[in-house]
């Protein structure tokens, strides 16, 4: 990897001497306290303090040549560096064209503020409690000029059935090899704006099949999974309003980060294959003061399915403020909730109450 980022520095300052290049970075630390109770912590409540490098800190290069937008993006986590974003995109006048990694429709421009760091080693953002969010990925995407975009990458195979029973009673362990992949991964988004008004609606669907020539148990079940989100933001007066809703089945096997439990499941005696249907939302609303900012938000997620006695639910509450010291840095202290709820099978899974600071240098 690091001759892989020595290798694309190099190429960009070559073309640099042929294309308007711009280079950016972020660098984001963060120095947090929690406070678990007995549930989450295993026994007995414990405080416990945070301090690490986000592994969404990066360093990247944009470029512009000759109606093709380039775009290179490396994070850094711990010593590890990783590829973010590479891409390009050729402008056809009615229409641009993608291809390279990017970000789907269910990305963190439509995720909300929340800047702790605690479960993910990264900005949570109401990440599985209230937004959706699925990474980024190899894809190709159209772009149309009315906002309207589509995409396709490279499909996930869903695998519920972990293990069955052979016609001799004997315990058969199922993996991806017996598992067809039957569509790419379909992305289709909107986004609409107006003056105070934003709008982006996105659906995406994924589906695999098990392959009966290539198990033992002969299975020929299809797998579908989707969801749908739509994230608002409106600007009233000086207040801003931001808020997302999504529904969909078998979440987490179309690759959304959640919470609950939102992967397919089996159903032994019917032999069948048991869908979850997921469904959340968060509303954030954001006060400036000056160059600062306040921010309150909250978002709460549930799933619910036949393997479940009840709906698997999770929530997670902040106040965040957002100060600048500098004009590329930024002092983010903020205090929250995370809570998990239930599992759905009647077992308590704890929560936590967390404080503490974000610092981010933009440059």
């Amino acid at each position: 990897m690091k001759r892989l980022l020595i290798i694309a520095l190099l190429c960009l300052l070559i073309s640099s001497a042929f294309a308007e290049v711009e280079f950016y970075g972020s660098a984001r630390l963060g120095y947090w306290y929690e406070m678990l109770d007995e549930d989450l912590a295993g026994g007995e409540s414990r405080i416990n303090m945070e301090f690490a490098q986000y592994s969404t800190s990066r360093m990247g290069a944009k470029f512009n040549l000759n109606r093709m937008l380039g775009k290179v993006e490396f994070g850094f986590n711990g010593t590890t560096v990783y590829t973010r974003l590479i891409n390009g995109t050729i402008d056809f006048g009615a229409y641009k064209l993608l291809i390279g990694q990017d970000y789907s429709g269910f990305n963190l421009a439509n995720a909300a503020s929340q800047s702790t760091s605690i479960l993910l080693g990264y900005e949570n953002m109401l990440l599985g409690y209230g937004a959706a969010y699925d990474g980024r990925h190899p894809m190709i995407k159209l772009i149309l000029k009315n906002g309207l975009y589509f995409s396709l990458s490279n499909p996930k195979k869903i695998n519920p059935i972990i293990e069955v029973l052979d016609e001799d009673g004997n315990l058969i362990l199922l993996d991806t090899d017996s598992i067809d992949a039957l569509i790419p991964k379909i992305n289709l988004s909107f986004n609409f704006k107006n003056e105070d008004l934003e709008i982006y609606p996105t659906i995406g669907f994924n589906m695999s099949q098990y392959n009966a020539n290539f198990n033992v148990a002969e299975i020929d079940e299809k797998i579908l999974a989707y969801v749908f989100a739509t994230t608002f933001k409106y600007n009233l007066n000086n207040l801003v309003i931001k808020c997302q809703v999504h529904y969909g089945q078998n979440l987490a096997d179309y690759g959304i980060l959640t919470s609950t439990c939102a992967n397919a499941g089996w159903d032994v005696v019917e032999e069948e294959i048991i869908d979850v249907v997921t469904m959340g939302g968060y509303l954030q609303m954001t006060y400036p003061i000056g160059s600062s900012k306040i921010t309150a938000g909250g978002g709460y997620a549930t799933s619910s399915s036949d393997n479940l006695d009840d709906n698997d639910t999770g929530m997670s509450v902040f106040l965040q403020g957002n100060f600048k010291l500098h004009e590329q840095l930024s002092i983010i202290p903020e205090a929250g909730m995370i809570d998990d709820m239930e599992d759905g099978k009647g077992k308590i899974e704890g929560s936590e109450i967390y404080f503490g600071i974000k610092l981010q240098m933009d440059f």
